[in-house]
């Protein structure tokens, strides 16, 4: 279980996110790359 504020990166899928945040290895997932590539990453995982 994560106590402090961690933020993952690199790798991760919208799923793999969900899953890394339910599991606790982290309290924020961020999307570099993907995001760049795809401005409309937001509206895609909602």
């Amino acid at each position: 279980m994560c106590k402090h504020k961690l933020i993952a990166n690199t790798g991760y899928t919208r799923e793999s996110g969900k899953t890394a945040l339910h599991q606790g290895l982290a309290k924020l997932i961020s999307f570099g790359r993907p995001f760049i590539a795809n401005p409309d990453l937001p509206e895609r995982f909602a």
